[in-house]
């Protein structure tokens, strides 16, 4: 892709490209002066505001099955956290309720269970029907399932399995659930206050799992046609390597997105930040403001020939108070007009007439 651009580049500017013949008496005469360009290996465009993010899978908000009261946070908002870390407790009389339910069922299976064994011996001796081993069958295993529902609703209400097993063996209902960060990231909301009453399945906390970070980023138009996937983007001390320049271009800012790879995790998603693209590029030249002219709208230089000045067509990448820093299909060693280049356009636009 590079080298298609590249080639573009060249053979526009060869299309564009008019000789000037002069001799070298008309040189001295109009006070042209001329000097080699400074070749400039890295072109930097921007500054340009970026937006990081996440891919979705990354983001998530955390939830209660169930009504409670907020009683405790123990996290702030951009606060890292690792798996099993505490994020907030709640008391909830649903929770509560459904406990108790849990350790009924519980006890109507282990009587059920004690039964079935109980009609396994007395089939066994002749003393009880098939027909009744059958139902007390059937009761072991419906209690059975009420056990493992009302079990999987504790899980989803926050109870682990060392909770339930504590809740087996204890037989005390908790009317507080601890919830837990089931992957190590930062906090990057808190939804709720203490004290605060969270109905069933709010947000209660968003967080972003560790991983790749990216940077959204829009440039003009101008700007995208020069920057391809792998250039670096310069945030500070960091960098993000672009991963993708979009094909579509908005008609209202008439700019097209870039996305990058940030090599860091210092920050936060959507947070904004400023940055540069930075790209190695061959052909890249500071020049002085005087050495450049307008004609129809689009930038030119003039390079020294034998027999006088060709017109070249150059792309203005970024500007200082003093100098231009240019795209140009020209090598190190040509030397370009830098003063009287008003001259050199005159006859540029007298030998189009």
């Amino acid at each position: 892709m590079k080298k298609i651009t590249a080639l573009w580049m060249v053979l526009f500017a060869l299309c564009d490209a008019k000789l000037i013949e002069m001799t070298q008496k008309q040189k001295e005469d109009l006070g042209i002066d001329v000097a080699m360009p400074t070749l400039v290996e890295f072109m930097q465009y921007g500054p340009f505001n970026g937006r990081i993010f996440k891919e979705h899978k990354d983001i998530q908000a955390l939830s209660f099955a169930y009504e409670g009261i907020v009683e405790e946070i123990y996290v702030k908002k951009n606060q890292p956290i690792e798996a099993g870390d505490k994020l907030l407790a709640l008391a909830s009389q649903e929770l509560l309720t459904l406990q108790s339910e849990y350790l009924n069922a519980l006890e109507a299976l282990e009587q059920a269970q004690k039964n079935l064994q109980r009609d396994e011996k007395l089939l066994t001796g002749g003393i009880i029907s098939q027909k009744r081993f059958l139902e007390s069958q059937k009761e072991e295993k419906k209690c059975a399932n009420t056990v493992a529902l009302l079990r999987e609703r504790l899980y989803v209400g926050g109870l682990d399995k060392q909770a339930l097993s504590e809740l087996k063996q204890t037989r005390l209902p908790k009317k507080q659930v601890t919830l837990y960060a089931p992957f190590a990231g930062v906090v990057e909301e808190i939804h709720v206050v203490k004290g605060e009453k969270a109905i069933q399945a709010q947000k209660l906390i968003t967080f972003v799992r560790h991983g790749a970070l990216y940077v959204t980023f829009e440039v003009p138009l101008e700007v995208a046609a020069h920057i391809s996937y792998g250039d670096v983007c310069s945030l500070g001390t960091n960098e993000a390597s672009i991963v993708s320049v979009a094909k579509s271009v908005s008609l209202n800012s008439q700019s097209v997105e870039v996305r990058a790879l940030l090599n860091s995790r210092d920050y936060r998603v959507n947070q904004i930040v400023a940055l540069r693209v930075r790209k190695s590029i061959p052909s890249g030249y500071r020049v002085k403001k005087s050495a450049v002219v307008f004609y129809q709208n689009k930038p030119y230089i003039f390079v020294a020939k034998k027999e006088g000045f060709e017109s070249v067509s150059v792309v203005i990448v970024s500007e200082s108070q003093e100098h231009y820093t240019i795209d140009a299909p020209i090598y190190p060693h040509d030397a370009i007009a830098t003063k009287a280049t008003s001259a050199l356009l005159g006859a540029m636009e007298g030998e189009d007439e």
